[in-house]
């Protein structure tokens, strides 16, 4: 199903890849852009001021990071429903292994596995970088072609259901490394210059259409979409449910449209539009999720506040009672040792060690499928 305003967008098929070499786009930017972009970041602040049990909010994560994973999966054909994608990404957090898993749940592994440290793509990005992400999520998946290789078959053709007519032409393989590095010396370039939302949409939009590998294209461009987002000024967008806004059922006719009618028209206003409100109605959902624990750091006393502040910028996340005294100013190590042991008990500070070698951290929700993945 098309969304109303967007109606009038139809390409005519097939569409083809336009190679751009140098990638240099025209970008005109969609109506209300500014006060949607406000929005997100307003939300993106919101989402830091907001405090919950580990509990509380090892199961927003869970159940964000499944969404994100189930749709842009099952959108390439992943048979997995939403339920057991849930289960398998609460047991990952909690460190519980999974024996010999078959290619689709495999997929999900992979999925969640490269998805915990955007951190390790912070940009500028190489052609390695991408074909690793590639490969990391496409591990035992995919074994023909080989994963994390660009392709070596001519262009891809995508038909329609009826197998006749056909829809897509991508790059040929030949042009896929040059179109590739054009692409990445925009973005490391020119793109980190502009609005990170932006940059990351048009970088999706491209590295789609020049379709570099055989399979997972849409999975790795999603992938990549959210690693920019959260290296580039919005880290809480791994608590929103971006990919399950842009590929649900109601989305996907859209989707695969404006991908098509950008392409053609080369026109990225409406692609731009649609992902921005994509990316705002997650945002919304993640802070009523959170509203909706009715824990917020206004109901904290003082020193607790200082406290928790302080433990967002710890370095290695870890801290001693000492770097706490010093957050506080004016407290004894006495006074401030009884407000460790009492965020400790809420479920809002974890610690671990005894007297002098007691330390604690915020909690983190994958800590421990972060120490598997390495």
């Amino acid at each position: 199903m098309m969304y109303e305003k967007y109606a009038k967008l139809i390409p005519t098929y097939p569409v083809f890849h336009k190679r751009k070499v140098p990638f240099s786009p025209s970008i005109k930017l969609p109506g209300r852009f500014r006060e949607r972009i406000d929005a997100i970041r307003a939300l993106e602040g919101k989402l830091d001021g907001f405090l919950l049990s580990l509990r509380d909010y090892f199961d927003i994560v869970v159940d964000a990071y499944a969404a994100n994973v189930h749709y842009s999966t099952a959108l390439e054909g992943n048979p997995l429903a939403l339920e057991e994608v849930r289960r398998m990404t609460r047991n990952s957090f909690e460190g519980i292994s999974m024996m010999k898993p078959d290619a689709s749940r495999q997929e999900i592994i992979n999925h969640l596995s490269a998805i915990v440290h955007p951190e390790a793509f912070a940009t500028p990005w190489s052609q390695e970088a991408i074909r690793k992400v590639h490969y990391l999520l496409t591990k035992n998946v995919e074994p023909d072609p080989i994963p994390g290789r660009y392709r070596t078959d001519p262009g891809p053709v995508y038909p329609t259901e009826n197998g006749t007519d056909v829809v897509f032409v991508g790059a040929g393989s030949e042009s896929v490394p040059d179109e590739m590095q054009s692409l990445l010396d925009w973005l490391n370039g020119a793109g980190e210059a502009i609005e990170p939302l932006v940059s990351a949409a048009v970088f999706f939009h491209e590295f789609a259409s020049i379709h570099p590998f055989t399979e997972g294209n849409g999975r790795a461009g999603r992938t990549l979409f959210n690693i920019y987002l959260q290296t580039h000024g919005f880290p809480n967008a791994r608590l929103c449910k971006i990919d399950y806004e842009i590929t649900k059922d109601a989305s996907r006719d859209t989707y695969y449209t404006l991908l098509s009618w950008t392409d053609e028209s080369g026109d990225y206003s409406a692609l731009l539009d649609f992902f921005l409100d994509a990316v705002l109605a997650a945002y919304e959902v993640a802070n009523a999720a959170f509203d909706s624990k009715r824990r917020h750091i206004s109901a904290l006393e003082e020193n607790s506040i200082k406290v928790l502040f302080g433990a967002r910028n710890a370095k290695g996340g870890w801290f001693r009672v000492k770097d706490a005294v010093g957050w506080v100013g004016g407290a004894s190590e006495r006074t401030v040792s009884k407000t460790l042991n009492g965020l400790c008990a809420k479920g809002l500070l974890e610690d671990e060690g005894l007297t002098r070698a007691r330390r604690f951290r915020l909690p983190d929700p994958i800590s421990n499928i972060k120490e598997l993945v390495g």
